[in-house]
């Protein structure tokens, strides 16, 4: 089509120059200040020539060219939107994954708090226990032993005694318990 246009414009303008040519052959016919019909002519002749090729050959590849550069426009920007909504629920996912795992974090932790709690508290209870079992048996042996000395203290005094008069009087002599109720009870 555009290939046409040209070849009709080159013969137009072939054909008219021949006949302009040959009418005048004292210059340029469209430069005559004399006459205004020959100026108008070539000025609507190149106007329709530039009007056509303009319409016919750059207009079809500007318009083409602007509806592939607004297609791809288009593509990047709903491209875009969809990586943007994406990333919108891929960061809400995130944060929701966030708090369930706090959330289970913290019941973790409680869960491990109360059982190490409870297990402390039965650990101080057992040791609280071996206390005070402890306290019970040493205050029975310390009863026991404070009641066996003050039941046997005549005993003791008396082996005490034959003791300290070995080594003073180097003798050996075995004391009696009358003897000490005697000794003891003139004193008292």
């Amino acid at each position: 089509m555009n290939h046409k246009i040209i070849s009709w414009f080159f013969s137009i303008l072939l054909l008219q120059g021949n006949l302009v040519v040959a009418e005048e052959s004292g210059g340029m016919p469209q430069l005559n200040p004399e006459y205004y019909s020959s100026q108008i002519f070539w000025l609507v002749f190149f106007f329709s020539i530039l009007f056509l090729l303009s319409h016919f050959f750059f207009l079809p590849r500007i318009a083409s060219i602007r509806s592939k550069r607004e297609e791809l426009i288009d593509d990047c920007i709903s491209e875009s939107k969809r990586i943007n909504n994406e990333i919108e629920t891929i960061v809400a996912k995130m944060e929701n994954d966030l708090e369930r795992a706090k959330e289970e974090f913290d019941i973790a932790i409680k869960k491990a708090y109360d059982q190490n709690k409870e297990i402390y508290e039965e650990k101080i209870k057992l040791i609280n226990e071996g206390f005070e079992n402890k306290k019970v048996k040493l205050s029975k042996n310390f009863l026991d032993s404070k009641n066996d000395i003050t039941k046997n203290i005549q005993k003791y005094s008396i082996s005490l005694s034959d003791q300290i008069y070995q080594i003073i009087m180097k003798e050996k002599i075995k004391g009696n318990v009358n003897d000490f109720n005697k000794i003891v009870g003139e004193d008292s």
